[in-house]
C-alpha cells in the first residue's frame, strides 16, 4: 500500500515537473518574442528620430550654411581675392593630401585671410556644426547625402585652402572633413557607375561577337 502510495506521488511529481518544464518554455519563448518585438520598436523609433534629426539638419543648412557661403563669397569676389583659386588637393583618412597649398601660396591666404577670414570662419563653423551628427551616426546619412551631399563637397572643396590655415592655428575640422571624405567618394562613385556599367556592356557584347566555326560537310 506503502509502495502504491509512491508511485502515485511520483507520477504526480512527475507530471508537476513536464507541465512546469512547459510553462517555462513557453514563458521563455514569450519573453524572446516580446525582447524581439522590443528591439524592432526601439529600431524602428531610432531610425525615425534619425530621419528627424536628419531632416532638421538640412532645413539648417538650407537656411544657415548656405548663407554664410555666399556672404563669404560676395567678400571674396568683391575683394578681387585670389587664394582660393585653383585648388588641387586630395583628402586620405581625415588629412589634407596630395595638395598645391606650397609656402607662396600659403602667405598669400594668410594676407588675404584678414580680408575673408572671419566670413569663412563662420561658413566652416557652419559646416562642422551640420556634418557632427552624420559622421557621428545620430543623423541619417542617406537622407543627407541625398538632400545636401553636392552643396556640401563643392562648397567645402572651394574653400579646403583655409582648413589648412585653420589647422595650424587650433580647429581641425575634423567632421566636417570626414564627411567630404566619405560623400565625395560616394558622388564619385554615382559618375562612374553609368560608365562602369557601359563598357561591362562594352565587354561582353565585344566577347560575344565572334565568327562561328566553318562547319564540315
Amino acid at each position: 500500500m506503502n509502495s502504491g502510495w509512491f508511485v502515485t506521488l511520483r507520477s504526480i511529481l512527475e507530471l508537476v515537473y513536464f507541465v512546469s518544464a512547459v510553462v517555462l518554455t513557453a514563458v521563455a519563448f514569450y519573453g524572446l518574442k516580446q525582447l524581439r518585438l522590443t528591439k524592432q520598436i526601439a529600431a524602428k523609433n531610432a531610425k525615425r528620430e534619425s530621419i528627424k534629426f536628419a531632416t532638421e539638419r538640412c532645413q539648417y543648412f538650407a537656411e544657415t550654411v548656405i548663407p554664410l557661403q555666399d556672404a563669404a563669397a560676395n567678400v571674396y569676389r568683391q575683394n578681387k581675392l585670389t587664394c582660393l583659386n585653383n585648388q588641387r588637393f586630395k583628402v586620405e583618412k581625415g588629412e589634407i593630401v596630395q595638395h598645391n597649398f606650397d609656402p607662396q601660396r600659403m602667405a598669400l591666404s594668410e594676407r588675404e585671410f584678414s580680408v575673408v577670414g572671419a566670413n569663412i570662419v563662420s561658413f566652416l563653423n557652419s559646416l562642422e556644426a551640420f556634418a557632427i551628427p552624420f559622421v557621428a551616426g545620430v543623423a541619417d546619412d542617406e537622407l543627407g547625402f541625398q538632400e545636401t551631399a553636392s552643396s556640401f563637397c563643392k562648397g567645402l572643396s572651394e574653400v579646403m585652402l583655409m582648413i589648412v590655415v585653420m589647422r595650424g592655428r587650433g580647429p581641425r575640422y575634423e567632421s566636417a572633413v570626414k564627411l567630404y571624405e566619405c560623400w565625395g567618394a560616394r558622388l564619385e562613385a554615382q559618375k562612374l557607375r553609368p560608365l562602369v556599367q557601359s563598357m561591362s556592356e562594352k565587354i561582353n557584347a565585344a566577347e560575344k561577337a565572334k565568327f562561328p566555326p566553318l562547319e564540315s560537310s
